[in-house]
């Protein structure tokens, strides 16, 4: 047993292997949005990333900090710490699937690395010197979620962040109270409307994982008298440098036992019109009718994997293009109104609007094939960065202000 910060805990080591040389663990975790929304915690001053996994059994959790050895002699390894947990706790099963979900959050896998080689040699082919560093920003690893439910969960998250009525008051309010509606009211009303719209992102998935501390959460995921106590999932309300903790994501399991009355009131309502997608998804998930395994194949035809996802109640072509980028294919560019801002202000396309953006992506992106969602997803990551400066200093705290997106076209 080892003492991390007063707490007793222990590390396992998970060897990058042929990754070694190409990973950067800051630039394969602060390069999406996911990274931001909740159980992730990207702690800047350690360069760690911490939230729950679950062990093998899939109902209990661990919190897990996952780090870069400070001693040379593990320098091509992991560290994956384990808080207020022995040994005795843990099995070799336990160990396994934890390791196992660090590796797919992180993308480390033969596959995954022959997708950055390819995707590297693709931009040297492409690009001088100075545009190969701008457009390998992202490693060529997006990050990701410790399963497919929580990514797919979390793609409906990004779409349509609705107002409330309260929020569109006070936008309103605020452009009223001038003395006229002028191009700057616009602008600051409109940046207001942005800041909005990601927080709820941000909000939502928090709200999905406070559901393990909420009591009446508990009894109602609960099946045949299984317990549910908080000691059981290993995850307390204060974390040991004084940060409150986050329960797990859910898996779909868990929610697929709730009712739609149910989850609406767990979580404030917050999740809107997603609460029946979501529980749309996890029931048939937990039914047998959406095979998540069958996602996971990449030897499938990339159409045919795109229709399957559009198939999926709620998801639309930008909620299937990011469950596409999730899995490891790279070819569609998630296109909503923040593609248009960004093809007008960087690639000079003024008059691209939500007729044309289609046609302009596909114009602009086709040489980076099969890898133009990395492409796309570069060059908007160093415009963010450019702007508000390395994500992976910023403090949570400024979170909600990154995003230019306004609204997917899935509903429009």
């Amino acid at each position: 047993m080892i003492m991390y910060g007063g707490e007793e805990g222990f590390s396992l080591f998970l060897h990058l292997g042929e990754s070694k040389s190409s990973f950067d663990l800051e630039k394969v975790v602060c390069n999406h949005g996911f990274f931001m929304m909740a159980p992730n915690r990207w702690i800047s001053s350690s360069k760690t990333l911490q939230r729950p996994l679950r062990l093998a059994d899939s109902t209990k959790s661990v919190m897990v900090s996952i780090l870069k050895p400070c001693v040379s002699i593990h320098k091509n390894s992991l560290i994956v710490r384990l808080h207020k947990v022995s040994p005795s706790d843990i099995s070799k099963k336990d160990e396994v699937a934890i390791l196992e979900q660090v590796r797919r959050m992180l993308r480390i896998s033969h596959k995954d690395e022959e997708n950055v080689k390819e995707y590297h040699k693709k931009l040297f082919q492409l690009k001088d010197k100075d545009n190969y560093d701008h457009y390998k920003v992202c490693s060529g690893r997006m990050f990701r979620s410790p399963s497919l439910f929580e990514d797919l969960v979390k793609c409906l998250l990004l779409c349509n962040c609705k107002y409330t009525h309260l929020q569109l008051f006070f936008c309103f309010f605020l452009v009223t109270c001038s003395y006229s509606f002028s191009f700057h009211s616009f602008v600051f009303l409109l940046y207001i409307m942005i800041d909005i719209r990601w927080s709820n992102s941000l909000k939502m998935a928090r709200a999905l994982c406070e559901l393990q501390f909420e009591p009446s959460s508990n009894a109602s995921m609960r099946s045949n008298g299984q317990k549910r106590q908080r000691e059981e999932l290993k995850i307390d309300r204060s974390d040991y440098d004084g940060k409150e903790k986050l329960g797990n994501f859910p898996s779909s399991r868990e929610l697929a036992r709730l009712d739609g009355k149910t989850l609406k009131k767990l979580t404030n309502n917050i999740l809107g019109y997603r609460a029946k997608y979501i529980l749309s998804l996890a029931k048939g998930v937990e039914s047998g009718k959406i095979g998540l395994a069958e996602f996971e194949g990449l030897d499938q035809e990339k159409d045919d994997v795109f229709q399957k996802f559009m198939q999926i109640k709620g998801f639309g072509s930008f909620a299937c293009a990011n469950a596409m980028m999730c899995i490891g294919y790279y070819h569609k560019v998630p296109v909503d109104t923040e593609t248009i801002r960004h093809l007008q202000q960087v690639h000079g396309r003024k008059n691209c609007n939500k007729n044309t953006v289609m046609e302009d992506v596909e114009e602009i992106y086709k040489k980076y094939a099969p890898f133009q969602c990395l492409a796309y997803w570069s060059e908007l990551l160093d415009s963010y960065e450019c702007k508000f400066g390395k994500l992976s200093e910023l403090p949570d705290s400024a979170y909600h202000t990154i995003s230019g997106r306004l609204e997917s076209f899935d509903t429009i």
